[in-house]
């Protein structure tokens, strides 16, 4: 009775949005419960679906994990791994994608006319001292 019931209101959702009881059902339901999802971020989701496989198979890690904190803090070192991952694979294909520009030096512009070389330091009449002890 229950799912013909959720039938009828997903029906009057999808085809009658302008009715009364579907804007009060959205308004009670759908909002509310759209927001609250709103908030929750990917690491929250992997979190919380590692969490239901570990529900589904927890006679046997209960085993192997011991107390189940200390299981939720394994999934939560796994979920900020698998975070990482596909924020590493997402970098990546963005990176492959869109490259970056590649840096390269400006070429130097030639000059009209070559230049003489300075005259040298040649002000010393004689040697240096220490050189004619050598």
């Amino acid at each position: 009775m229950i799912t013909g019931f959720s039938a009828l209101l997903l029906f009057l959702l999808w085809r009658y949005p302008q009715l009364p009881v579907a804007r009060g059902v959205h308004a009670l339901i759908v909002a509310p419960l759209a927001a609250r999802l709103n908030r929750v971020t990917r690491r929250q989701l992997i979190f919380w679906a590692l969490v239901a496989v570990f529900a589904l198979v927890a006679g046997e890690w209960l085993a192997i994990l011991g107390p189940l904190d200390m299981g939720l803090v394994l999934l939560w070192d796994v979920a900020l791994y698998v975070d990482a991952l596909l924020g590493a694979v997402a970098v990546a294909s963005v990176a492959r994608l869109v490259p970056l520009p590649r840096w390269r030096p400006r070429p130097r512009a030639r000059r009209s006319a070559p230049r003489r070389a300075a005259p040298g330091n040649d002000a010393d009449a004689e040697p240096a001292l220490w050189l004619r002890a050598a």
